[in-house]
């Protein structure tokens, strides 16, 4: 039981509200304040109901599915504020902290905060930390949207709140090739307000205002990409007055992401002592977040943590991190206590301790922070090795999908690539539950994309740098659209829909979709209006292999082709949208463009005889088998091409971000499952098992991150953590498993694996909308058996077949 696909959430914001839940519990809907009854409705779709009754701030609701029963707190919802923004007086350097002492008098019920703050925050109430979460408010577009928590105060009758402050996204240096600082302030502050209310009946609201004070923290400075220095032998008594300042509360909405806080522990797998004399912790996973240790040292003793993704010739490294210098730098007041980092987070397997000669690896731990998602997916085979491939998909996932998917945990980059998101959507659905989270990056599109005329920046949120030509053309371009990257305004609220079945959810998304198919349309138009894409910037596929550079990442594949595809599939994606809602119009409208702009693909670059006209790559063929884009005479050719392409590369790939998430579902859909199998059980360079053969822990940026003899290739840009290519995993589900949807949701489903001899057995589990379904087959002396279960209320065609809920045991596919 859900509310925007979060469970029991606290201060979340629900314009609208979309409740969900298993379709089994049934289709009514109550709603409670207290024992109160305020709403219910029958026959609604348990999939996603965007429920019409105002919910109120600060209240309680439980509700309930028949005898099932959940709650959630409502945030500010759409109160006006009535707090000041408040900043710090002191040097704009600085780290701060703010206060306010709080005397209560008389009892209280319930105590809210709601808090939204120009830097990172965590707050402390009587000096307990309150909450689990870290590095609110969390990355989001700040110049369009200001997301608000909302906390849960257990207040004494002498209290003092401290919001401890450090400059994150907001202040701090951000975005590659060195950055710039101060790009959304340049001096931290805050908004809140304290809502009580007592025993008796009684409300007050204490608000942020000349009141408050502020402080000098113990944090001496703090930065995403260079990490934190924290000096505990400093005292920072004295407190010197705010600054108020008169600013627009407009863009102060209710939080939309997901809780972010500490999700595992990982103890130290191995103390390495280099051949360089240094003391080195190997915690066995490349991972994002950061260490803790319990405090070992007298005072005023200093110890550095650097953190680095590989070793070097046996020694620590982290040369591929270019200007981020990651590390934590600690100055001991003696005091028993647990050290952390608070306003930071890094990328790493291996963290290098400076400033003590021996260490007990037992007082060390490292903790993954990511965003808050249900693991849905399970897929386990005889071969250990594609069992660390899975592994390394899901930790490249839950390191990086930290507020917002990002391209990278570690280095001075941690962007959020839209192109990155799109390619991984459909895999990272099957993998996790991440429909919040996805929405939250989604609002993000929508409000960068409003400012655009409907363009999708590439990487959102897209930051308000002052001086971009001197940064990266990245970033002076990043106000026009391309290819792939822009379509994941399509991707992403598709494959959403596919995995919840929430029409609801879709229908909020479905203008994101139509605005870029619109932005692509004018530009066509602007060419002639043929349908095709040619002009613009495009990366196309990114990182391939198919060049005579290898320095180059740019695929060989031409880019106005590719372009055109993706123009193809967005609208195509687009019009299945606008039919499932309800948009019969748009249907029409766009079932009829998607058909122009196919027709001019197949006139402009095939020949008569179904040829390409331009340079055949694997990438050209896949992205037009698997779109559909072909014809009698253009079908055979493309399967025909890509098999000599791949066989002329000694069975290996070459494709890059827009072929590689394809190209096995292309092959096993279209007769060449075997083919397929040999691309993904490849274990020398270039394929997926290179790198499990090196000892990656996660998915890389590049198929050749590592040489083979474990040097690094590069490091220019070159993430050994980096969620693109793990999307052969939805290969894995779907084809070598064989779950496809038939409807959203997962209520009818085609199951029909595709096994290989070169594998003994494989078993999954995918936890969907309608329940859990599990998979697995095995090779015996004469072909297959299967044991499939279809959870209760669905159905599944297997084998051609029809089956209801059930488990069964079939032999050969019969």
């Amino acid at each position: 039981m859900k509310l925007n696909h979060q469970k029991e959430p606290v201060g979340i914001n629900v314009q609208p509200a979309i409740f969900s839940w298993n379709p089994l519990y049934g289709n009514t809907i109550s709603l409670f304040e207290g024992d109160k009854k305020v709403f219910s409705k029958s026959d609604v779709d348990p999939y996603g109901y965007k429920c019409e009754y105002a919910l109120k701030p600060r209240t309680r609701y439980r509700w309930t599915v028949n005898e099932h029963s959940s709650y959630f707190v409502t945030g500010k919802v759409d109160e006006a504020w009535s707090a000041d923004w408040i900043y710090s007086s002191l040097p704009k350097e600085k780290q701060v902290i703010f206060v306010k002492d709080i005397s209560v008098r008389k009892k209280v019920k319930e105590a809210f905060l709601h808090i939204h703050a120009k830097g990172v925050y965590e707050i402390y109430l009587n000096g307990k930390k309150v909450g689990e979460e870290v590095l609110m408010p969390g990355y989001h577009s700040y110049q369009l949207m200001q997301e608000v928590q909302t906390y849960l105060l257990d207040l004494e009758e002498e209290n003092t709140l401290e919001i401890w402050m450090g400059d994150g996204w907001y202040k701090g240096r951000f975005v590659f090739d060195g950055g710039e600082s101060d790009i959304y302030t340049d001096c931290l502050g805050l908004i809140c307000e304290i809502h009580l209310e007592y025993e008796d009946g009684e409300k007050d609201c204490l608000n942020s205002d000349a009141s408050w004070q502020v402080k000098e923290s113990t944090i001496v400075s703090s930065s995403i990409y260079d990490g934190e220095v924290l000096d505990e032998t400093k005292f920072c008594l004295e407190r010197y007055p705010v600054v108020v300042k008169e600013e627009s509360k407009e863009k102060l909405v209710d939080r939309y992401n997901p809780v972010l806080k500490k999700q595992e522990c990982l103890e130290v797998k191995e103390v390495i002592y280099t051949p360089a004399k240094e003391i080195v912790l190997d915690f066995g996973q490349n991972m994002s977040g950061w260490v803790e240790f319990k405090n070992f040292l007298p005072e005023g003793i200093q110890i550095t943590l650097q953190y680095g993704e590989v070793l070097q010739n046996g020694c620590f490294y982290r040369e591929n991190l270019r200007t981020a210098k990651a590390e934590f730098v600690y100055t001991s007041d003696g005091k028993d206590k647990v050290v952390r980092p608070h306003f930071t987070y890094y990328g790493f397997r291996y963290v290098k301790i400076s400033g003590v000669d021996s260490i007990e690896k037992e007082n060390f731990k490292a903790y993954l922070i990511s965003s808050s998602m249900e693991q849905i997916g399970y897929i386990e085979t005889s071969n250990w090795k594609v069992n660390q491939l899975f592994h390394n998909a899901l930790w490249s996932q839950k390191d990086n999908f930290l507020d917002i998917p990002t391209d990278c945990p570690q280095r001075d980059e941690r962007m959020g690539w839209t192109g990155d998101a799109g390619i991984i959507s459909r895999t990272a659905t099957e993998n996790f539950d991440c429909s919040a989270f996805f929405h939250h990056y989604l609002k993000n599109i929508e409000k960068e994309q409003f400012i655009r005329n409907g363009s999708i920046p590439n990487f959102v949120p897209a930051p308000p740098v002052k001086e971009p030509e001197k940064i990266n053309p990245f970033l002076v371009y990043m106000d026009y659209g391309i290819s792939i990257w822009g379509d994941a305004g399509c991707l992403i609220p598709w494959h959403l829909y596919l995995a919840s079945g929430d029409k609801a959810l879709l229908t909020e998304e479905y203008p994101i979709m139509k605005a870029w198919v619109e932005y692509i349309r004018i530009q066509d138009e602007k060419e002639g209006n043929r349908g095709l894409w040619t002009q613009g910037g495009h990366l196309g596929d990114w990182l391939a292999l198919d060049t005579d550079d290898p320095q180059s990442p740019f695929g060989a594949t031409d880019l106005g082709y590719s372009a055109s595809l993706f123009y193809y599939y967005s609208t195509h994606l687009l019009s299945l949208a606008a039919k499932e809602i309800g948009r019969e119009e748009d249907f029409v409208a766009y079932s009829n463009h998607k058909e122009k702009i196919k027709n001019a693909i197949l006139s402009h670059y095939f020949d008569s005889f179904g040829a390409l006209t331009i340079q055949p790559t694997q990438t050209a063929c896949v992205l037009a088998l698997y779109f559909k884009v072909h014809n009698e005479q253009s079908y055979p050719y493309l399967v025909r091409t890509l098999v000599e392409l791949i066989e002329k590369k000694n069975n290996h790939l070459d494709t890059g971000f827009a072929g590689s998430p394809f190209i096995c579902a292309v092959l096993s859909e279209n007769g060449y499952n075997e083919l397929a199998y040999t691309l993904f059980l490849q274990e020398d360079f270039p394929s997926w098992l290179f790198a499990v053969n090196l000892g990656a822990t996660t998915i890389w940026e590049r198929w050749n991150s590592l040489l083979e003899d474990g040097s690094i290739s590069g490091t220019g840009m070159n993430s050994l953590n980096h969620y693109a290519y793990g999307s052969i995993v939805d290969w894995m589900y779907r084809y070598m498993m064989g779950l496809q949807p038939m409807e959203p949701g997962y209520k009818v489903v085609k199951i029909e694996p595709q096994p290989d001899t070169r594998l003994d057995w494989a078993k999954m589990e995918y936890k969907s909308a309608s329940g859990l379904y599990k998979i697995a087959w095995e090779k015996e002396d004469e072909g297959y058996s299967y044991d499939i279960s279809i959870p209760e209320g669905c159905r599944a065609i297997v084998f051609g077949k029809e089956y209801e809920s059930g488990e069964y045991k079939i032999k050969n596919g019969a």
